[in-house]
């Protein structure tokens, strides 16, 4: 297992949207009003981006809060929820059984466990109904819960790596059967398979796919993606879900639905733009954490607001999930324990400020049309220097990241699409949200932009026909 765990549909010939819960397992609680927002529920009728409750294009701006049932009180849960709520977060990471981290691995913080007897069976009445409340106040704040039932593990000293492996056909189904049934009516759920699960080992995949098949064959309709590792390469063992099946399973399953990216800030871009190219939807699902040290010293907020940027950026249109020293809430054995600071003083953490600073200018886009320039022929030069670059597939707008200081990219203005033959561009500041505008400018021949001082950039250029709001308004 790595220093911790970490962190963005069936294919619809005509789109179906998952029902609203009923109120069986109800809870009531006072609920923060979110920022007007939709949350993932489906992918589109091509597969390529999340739609929201009302069928509309939906960004995926998420968080992982691996540890929240196993961690918090419900007055803690809603603390939290409320908060993400306000800042337009709706998309949750949450490890939903869970053996290793922890306090008390695996009882919730009321003392209770998942299972009475023998893991993926016996389902303890008291520890799912804690659930049910996390999953109604998700629901009542507009959050998709990207819904772990099992966290596996590299090794047998980590997760339920043994127990898995010591299943049955009929336990596995079983568990499936429970969770399928007991959430059915539930639209904000994503089933979220794996976590550090190496596929190298082959039993371990196919012990999970007997888990997803069954899931898959319950309800069509609801989407999987999984999170995999793989010990004999990947970026530091990590790699994206098509990859890692492929070495498991020996092909990508057709459960899956959701191509989950795991990476290093080094190699977000590379490995969003590889994770593109191999035909499923991508979201960013673990990378760096803020206030994480992996050896070389703390994530820095370049490394945390460039794996924002790159990665949508590189292909993952379906959204990021950004990883705070939050995830644990603190417990004991997990490395971001007792000595981190509390995690209610991180919930306004730099980190969380800049991603709903990347979360605002995507959605002020087009951002489910954007394509990756991995050919470099939107922009011709800059990428050898780490700048990224993005493109709606209908030319009418064009987004690069810049994450040098003082840096200059080219973009073929032809390839912006504008009725006039003109492009508004402006400069976006990742740290703050400011915009500058640098001028309206002809969609002909080739264009260099310098970004305006030593920091990270972001640029946009727009149809000027088009009339579009400021970046990120």
């Amino acid at each position: 297992m790595l220093t911790r765990r970490r962190l963005i549909g069936a294919a619809m010939g005509s789109l179906v949207l998952p029902r609203r819960a009923s109120a069986e397992h109800s809870f009531s609680a006072a609920v923060t009003p979110a920022v007007t927002q939709g949350f993932p529920v489906a992918l589109d009728a091509t597969k390529t981006f999340f739609v929201d409750q009302n069928g509309e294009p939906c960004f995926g701006s998420g968080e992982s809060p691996q540890l929240i049932v196993e961690a918090l009180s419900n007055s803690d849960t809603l603390l939290y929820l409320n908060d993400r709520a306000s800042r337009g977060i709706n998309l949750l990471w949450m490890i939903v059984a869970d053996n290793k981290d922890g306090n008390n691995p695996p009882l919730d913080s009321n003392g209770d466990a998942p299972f009475s007897g023998a893991d993926f069976t016996n389902f303890n009445e008291p520890y799912w109904q804690h659930v049910d409340f996390v999953v109604q106040q998700c629901l009542a704040r507009d959050m998709t819960i990207l819904f772990m039932p099992f966290f596996v593990g590299i090794t047998s000293a980590e997760g339920y790596h043994d127990s898995l492996l010591a299943a049955s056909t009929a336990r596995l189904q079983g568990y499936a059967d429970f969770i399928s049934t007991r959430y059915a009516a539930y639209p904000n759920i994503i089933w979220t398979l794996g976590g550090d699960a190496d596929c190298q080992n082959a039993t371990i995949y196919s012990q999970i796919d007997i888990f997803a098949r069954r899931l898959k064959a319950n309800d069509s309709n609801r989407l999987i993606t999984m999170e995999c590792f793989n010990s004999a390469g990947g970026t530091g063992g990590r790699v994206s879900s098509t990859a890692g099946t492929k070495v498991g399973l020996g092909s990508v399953p057709s459960w899956l639905d959701i191509n989950w990216v795991y990476t290093l800030a080094p190699n977000a871009i590379a490995d969003a733009q590889r994770a593109y190219d191999a035909g499923l939807p991508c979201m960013l699902g673990e990378d760096n954490y803020e206030l994480e040290n992996l050896g070389n010293g703390l994530t820095t907020q370049l490394q945390l607001r460039t794996e924002d940027y790159g990665s949508v950026l590189g292909g993952c249109v379906l959204g990021k999930l950004l990883g705070t020293g939050e995830w644990a809430f603190n417990q004991a054995s997990t490395g971001f324990a007792v000595s981190s600071p509390s995690w209610q003083s991180q919930l306004n953490s730099q980190g969380i400020q800049t991603h709903q600073l990347a979360a605002k200018l995507f959605r002020s886009r087009a951002f489910h049309k954007l394509r990756p320039d991995t050919s470099n022929v939107v922009m011709t030069s800059g990428a050898s220097r780490g700048a990224v670059c993005a493109r709606t597939s209908d030319g009418q707008t064009v987004i690069a990241y810049l994450p040098n200081g003082n840096e200059t990219v080219t973009i073929d203005m032809t390839k912006i699409t504008d009725t006039g033959s003109q492009a508004n561009c402006n400069w976006y500041n990742p740290q703050t949200g400011a915009v500058t505008n640098i001028g309206t400018f002809s969609t002909s021949g080739t264009r260099k932009f310098t970004s305006p001082d030593s920091n990270d950039w972001v640029l946009v250029a727009d149809s000027e026909a088009a009339g579009l709001r400021a970046p990120g308004s």
